[in-house]
């Protein structure tokens, strides 16, 4: 079995995170490319105690047991190490929990799972080569990732179009348009995040004009616009549409006098792809600081790209009142065992995306058996039925398309953190 060592996909053989320092991780690693997998076992233990917080080293930990005990079943694992570190160490987080309660429980039959983790840097050019690298490595028996919409739905073409297909699960693009015999997502779709915001405006805030700034050609962020706004027609609202895309600080002040004056708007939604969550961000900012009354009273919504430390810490008073809809909430009641497992884990908070990560690798651990090939793994894919306490808290069950039936939650921004929206 001989694996395809590239520098943007490793088992235990190089670090992907050269910023973050660890001594024991980096002996760990030279034992492992010795195949002295005792020794890096006793490092990455080490390694493991000297930074908890980091899933890279527990994951390696754990591929070098499972190489000592020999024939290891092998997942990839796909992640935007290369241009959103943060979200990178989120999904994985989600992966290492898993895959270390499976092993430490002895897997299956005495066969431990083995994580690749491969780095696309969220770039749609990359995710089509680690796909043929990985399609190419006959010991990959199934695919977690990729982050975005976007570069999933290029690796997908690929995943599909091969000879022996190879399953695919993602737990965090969510564009409604991603569907084939392959594909699975364990994060709800936008169809359910533009019904949840659509209803919320209209039936909870009774607003029926909204502005919605969003990325036109981007694959999740026009999808969920797309989805909103033919939920929100339905309910008798109205959207104007505003492209975030070479848009300047002091233009945003003028689209929401605007949009206020022209359009009558009395919401504005901010669905921005990843990399104009800042963008996003100085529109909420200019919306404070505007001398005109009307726009600050807008209402202010957003998709859960913008859940994250920096909108907290960014976007500070400005962002007061915002709400989200997000997949998953730790705080929501199902989802509390889960958050205090992870945080006991990772000495912290947890984010949706490792709870969702969680959920994927948790599908194909059940979707195992003896002797699994692509085939079977894809096929079992489809029975999978997880209970509530097997995942991060919802019930895991894929539709003929892939999907799986849970709601996502709402929250706000309260005294500067995030808290669940009591509505419905």
């Amino acid at each position: 079995q001989q694996n395809n060592i590239t520098n943007n996909i490793s088992q235990g053989d190089r670090t992907l995170f050269p910023t973050i320092r660890n001594p024991y991780r980096d002996q760990g690693i030279k034992a492992f490319q010795q195949k002295n997998y005792q020794q890096a076992v006793n490092f990455f233990a080490q390694a493991v105690q000297y930074d908890r917080n980091d899933p890279e080293v527990l994951i390696y930990y754990n591929n070098a047991l499972a190489r000592q005990k020999d024939s290891p079943f092998t997942i990839a694992v796909v992640v935007p190490v290369g241009s959103k570190q943060d979200i990178a160490q989120e999904m994985l987080r989600g992966v290492a929990i898993a895959q270390n309660q499976f092993n430490y429980n002895g897997g299956f039959n005495g066969q431990l799972l083995e994580i690749a983790i491969a780095d696309d840097r969220n770039d749609t050019q990359q995710a089509k080569q680690v796909a043929q690298q990985l399609l190419d490595d006959r010991s990959v028996l199934a695919v977690i990732g990729h982050y975005s919409s976007e570069a999933t739905k290029v690796a997908l073409y690929e995943y599909q179009k091969a000879a022996e297909p190879l399953a695919i699960i993602s737990p965090t693009s969510s564009s409604s348009q991603l569907q084939g015999e392959t594909f699975f997502k364990t994060t709800p779709s936008n169809i359910k995040e533009g019904e949840q915001l659509a209803k919320y405006i209209r039936n909870q805030l009774g607003l029926t004009k909204v502005v919605i700034f969003y990325n036109l050609d981007k694959a999740y962020s026009d999808n969920l616009r797309e989805e909103f706004t033919k939920k929100f027609e339905k309910l008798g609202g109205q959207s104007s549409i505003i492209d975030l895309a070479g848009m300047k600080q002091q233009d945003a002040d003028r689209k929401l006098n605007e949009s206020v004056s022209i359009n009558q708007v009395q919401a504005v939604l901010l669905f921005p792809e990843q990399q104009f969550t800042r963008t996003a961000l100085g529109i909420a900012k200019a919306k404070a600081e505007s001398n005109n009354p009307r726009v600050r009273s807008l209402k202010l919504l957003g998709s859960s790209t913008l859940y994250d430390h920096t909108t907290l810490k960014e976007g500070g008073n400005a962002i007061e009142g915002l709400v989200l809809t997000i997949p998953w909430f730790r705080e929501a009641p199902q989802s509390k065992n889960f958050a205090q497992k992870a945080a006991q884990q990772w000495g912290g908070q947890i984010s949706w995306r490792t709870a969702t990560s969680y959920d994927a690798t948790q599908a194909l651990i059940q979707a195992l058996s003896s002797n699994p090939s692509r085939a079977t793994v894809l096929q079992r894919l489809q029975q999978v039925n997880l209970s509530p306490q097997e995942t991060s808290g919802n019930t895991i069950q894929f539709t003929p398309q892939g999907e799986i039936q849970m709601e996502p939650v709402l929250i706000k921004v309260e005294g500067g953190r995030f808290k669940i929206l009591q509505s419905n």
